[in-house]
């Protein structure tokens, strides 16, 4: 997957000499294709991300934890990393010098 979307594709058409089935060189196109295997992957908001880290919240305190950013998309991020179902992730965004500080969750 890539980090911020775009790329370029390569296909070949069959029976391409049929001019039904031609799309000139460099036309913009849209294409549907699978995006890979979404076990252990997380769809957080994209304010949850602080470079490579997230922030969780353990007993009251806000911890620091590295994840692997696998696609960014329009106001969402998919990552994967060491995170449970049951981490409550901070997704407000905050100054960057949250690890180690208390926190009270409000809602």
């Amino acid at each position: 997957m890539k980090k911020k979307g775009g790329g370029k594709l390569f296909a070949k058409i069959n029976n391409a000499e049929n001019k039904s089935n031609y799309i000139p060189l460099g036309t913009f196109v849209r294409v549907n294709y699978p995006e890979g295997n979404f076990k252990n992957i997380f769809k957080l908001p994209e304010s949850s991300l602080y470079g490579e880290n997230i922030y969780f919240v353990e007993d009251g305190i806000a911890k620091k934890k590295k994840v692997n950013l696998l696609y960014k998309g329009s106001g969402y991020i998919l990552v994967d990393g060491n995170i449970s179902e049951k981490d409550l992730i901070i997704t407000t965004r905050m100054p960057d010098n949250l690890n180690n500080q208390k926190v009270t969750i409000l809602n």
